[in-house]
């Protein structure tokens, strides 16, 4: 299974774009802190820049109050992956062999779609099929938390209204493959192990970050029970990581969803997404690229995310709180299934 779907899913990008040039930064400079690591800014070899000026374009359109049509809710031939989630090629890639991917309302039965594997299906995905909403739920987590265990070399990054989402209107997240780059501030040594826990890990290095280490139903309990607790936006990513045992989850809330920056840099329209609260800065223009400095950056990312220690303090024990209830709910689940077994 794991081979089979990540070979359909670039195999599918090739199909799409059969003429990319595969250049996933064509410019890229380190942002040296002096400390345990160095942040990365990058100039996108993968027409970003394009994507970002007609999205802008369509922004001001509907601050005119102007109707625009969802951005995401197109028909397209698309991988169905538990009869929860389409994925598709994205229309203009981040990285190489980048996929889009978007729920699929649990009421979709469609005949007309093709097994190619165990929980894997192919067909086209047009807008009736589509759940078209602006925020995430548990069964997302959870259904994302598997394509990365199937799909292992890929990992997902997710964001929304508040939190750098190009398309907030329609929840949606992104699957690229773990080799094509790195984020500085998702490194091990940025992370420190949460007191009393075994798999809960937190990062106060220049952003805020809360890891958690499990199965794909405790990592969606948590973001749930955080997005309830704290009531902000915020960023996700899900991945298998060997340094830190397994399958993780990497919830970073937000504060702002632009960045406080100098003068000199505001009229760059800097969505400040997944990438950046992770310590890599995709470059909107060149005149960005050539110029952020360090603090700059530092003071951008630190930011649009929590740093009020007492917000800090009861994300992390809701978050402890969250994991136990988790493992005591599946501890008695095996045993009741063990009992009926026996």
């Amino acid at each position: 299974m794991t081979d089979s779907l990540s070979t359909l899913m670039r195999s599918m990008y090739d199909e799409r774009h059969p003429e990319d040039g595969r250049i996933g930064k064509l410019m890229s400079r380190k942002l040296q802190t002096g400390g345990v690591v160095d942040l990365e800014i990058f100039f996108s070899g993968m027409r970003r820049q394009e994507y970002e000026r007609k999205n802008e374009a369509i922004d001001l359109s509907r601050q005119r109050g102007e109707q625009v049509p969802c951005r995401l809710c197109f028909s397209s031939s698309s991988l169905i992956y538990h009869c929860r989630l389409a994925i598709t090629p994205d229309e203009v890639p981040f990285f190489p062999y980048h996929m889009l991917l978007r729920p699929i309302t649990p009421k979709v039965f469609d005949t007309s779609f093709k097994s190619v594997g165990r929980n894997l299906k192919l067909g086209l995905i047009e807008k009736h099929h589509l759940d078209c909403r602006p925020g995430f739920n548990y069964e997302d987590i959870v259904i994302m938390s598997w394509l990365v265990k199937d799909a292992r070399d890929y990992m997902v990054t997710q964001s929304f209204g508040g939190s750098g989402a190009s398309v907030p209107e329609h929840v949606h997240a992104h699957a690229f493959p773990k080799n094509q780059t790195d984020f500085p501030l998702m490194r091990r040594v940025c992370f420190t192990r949460l007191r009393g826990t075994d798999n809960i890990w937190v990062n106060r290095h220049i952003t805020y970050a809360i890891l958690v280490r499990g199965n794909p139903e405790t990592i969606a309990e948590v973001f749930v029970g955080l997005h309830a607790l704290l009531r902000l936006p915020s960023n996700h990513y899900i991945m298998i990581d060997n340094d830190f045992g397994g399958l993780i989850g990497v919830y970073v809330p937000r504060v702002r969803d632009l960045p406080l920056v100098p003068r000199r840099l505001r009229a760059a329209a800097w969505k400040f997404g997944a990438f950046e609260v992770l310590g890599l800065y995709d470059a909107k223009n060149e005149e960005l690229y050539d110029s952020l400095k360090f603090n700059e950056a530092y003071m951008a990312t630190h930011s649009v995310t929590l740093h009020d220690p007492e917000l800090q303090r009861d994300a992390e024990r809701a978050a402890q709180e969250l994991v136990l209830k988790s493992r005591n709910k599946w501890r008695r689940i095996s045993e009741h299934a063990t009992h009926i077994v026996r």
